[in-house]
């Protein structure tokens, strides 16, 4: 009945025994602030349990967040879209930036504020602003762990990275004498520091197939390269196309392991002359072409 369900004298005493009845109410009931909002106070609603109009209420989503601020996941868009309730609820719980609503995110004045306090929130904004080199230069700054985040198209740009890394003089020293002490591959490194090109001539001379790790500049950087497949001509697998094709790269690579030319590019290959001079000179390069269908 339409009529008791708008009764609050009615509907106060089904909350005690289950709040989730008031979904049930009038919407009358559900959207009257002077009765909604001592009710949240006194039972445990939450805010899908309000109508359409208290659910998208300032004051309302106030209400809740001084209540418990793990609500704010549960606000309509609208609210989580709100500077001043998303900013009450980071405050709260910084854990709560995951769920700012999708404006926000767009928002560089209202995220530069919370990365400036944990930049690897970086991953929850909008990819626009992954790609924005002064907002992820601060998260970045921050920890170097927001790296992880940045648009890929900033990660190209080894300019900015380097700049990036110039911040971490100190861990770049740490990771230097532990690739050359551990005689660890760049693998052991977090991935920012795999840009480094001191830190990728270490660990690549030491383990030579970590360039499967190594991000795509350092893969076609010739003179890192070169450095991997002497010290694993197999590294040759994970070298850039362009590089594959460089004979004095291909011959570094074949010199330390004839096999690795499984790996040469098709370019190279077809050329007789050329494959007959590896087939001589470098061992097991015969065998291994035979295998590929060359005679």
């Amino acid at each position: 009945d339409e009529t008791l369900r708008g009764d609050i004298a009615v509907v106060r005493p089904l909350l005690r025994e289950d709040p989730k009845l008031f979904q049930f109410a009038a919407d009358t009931l559900r959207n009257d602030p002077t009765v909604v909002h001592p009710l949240i106070r006194e039972f445990d609603l939450e805010p899908e349990d309000v109508g359409s109009i208290l659910a998208n209420d300032v004051e309302t989503a106030q209400i809740f967040l001084q209540k418990d601020p793990l609500f704010f996941p549960k606000l309509s868009e609208s609210m989580r879209n709100n500077p001043t309730l998303a900013q009450s609820a980071i405050d709260s719980n910084l854990f709560m930036f995951e769920h700012i609503g999708d404006e926000l995110k767009d928002d560089l004045e209202f995220v530069e504020g919370v990365l400036e306090v944990n930049g690897t929130y970086l991953r929850f904004v909008s990819p626009e602003i992954r790609a924005d080199r002064d907002i992820a230069s601060i998260a970045i700054r921050q920890t170097y762990k927001a790296f992880g985040y940045v648009d890929e198209s900033l990660k190209t740009d080894r300019d900015w990275v380097n700049g990036i890394l110039d911040d971490y003089s100190l861990e770049v020293s740490n990771y230097a004498n532990r690739l050359q002490e551990e005689q660890w591959g760049i693998q052991k490194v977090p991935e920012v520091f795999r840009y480094h090109t001191e830190l990728c001539a270490i660990g690549l001379s030491n383990h030579g197939k970590s360039l499967e790790v190594a991000p795509k500049v350092i893969q076609a950087d010739a003179k890192l390269v070169e450095l991997a497949v002497k010290q694993n001509g197999l590294a040759l697998e994970f070298a850039a196309p362009k590089l594959q094709s460089d004979t004095r790269i291909v011959e570094a690579a074949l010199k330390q392991n004839g096999r690795a030319v499984r790996f040469v590019s098709p370019v190279l290959l077809e050329d007789d002359k050329y494959r007959a001079r590896l087939a001589r000179k470098y061992e097991s390069a015969e065998a291994v072409l035979r295998e590929m269908g060359y005679e």
